[in-house]
């Protein structure tokens, strides 16, 4: 039986990322993680995970996020940045 891994396979800052152009970011993602299915299936997983605690801790779903930010009912702070970055990342993995 095989086992997948529940969590990251590498560790990047996002610091580092958002200092990244959009073709550099990508690059170092793709290279970062394994594309197979089932690996996808965890990393999406984790970062499902990750958002939850977002949309608990902000009582907003990550799906209204963008829309809270342009509508001044959410400040983009340090936090809420990370945010954007995780749901972004989801995002990507999940259009694979």
């Amino acid at each position: 039986m095989t086992s997948i891994t529940t969590a990251m396979p590498v560790s990047i800052p996002s610091a580092a990322l958002r200092q990244m152009d959009e073709a550099e970011r990508t690059r170092v993602l793709n290279a970062a993680f394994d594309s197979s299915p089932e690996s996808l299936t965890a990393y999406l997983a984790v970062l499902g995970a990750r958002l939850r605690v977002y949309e608990q801790r902000y009582e907003l779903p990550t799906s209204t996020l963008t829309a809270a930010l342009a509508s001044g009912e959410l400040r983009e702070t340090a936090d809420v940045s990370a945010w954007l970055f995780w749901a972004d990342l989801r995002s990507q993995l999940a259009g694979k």
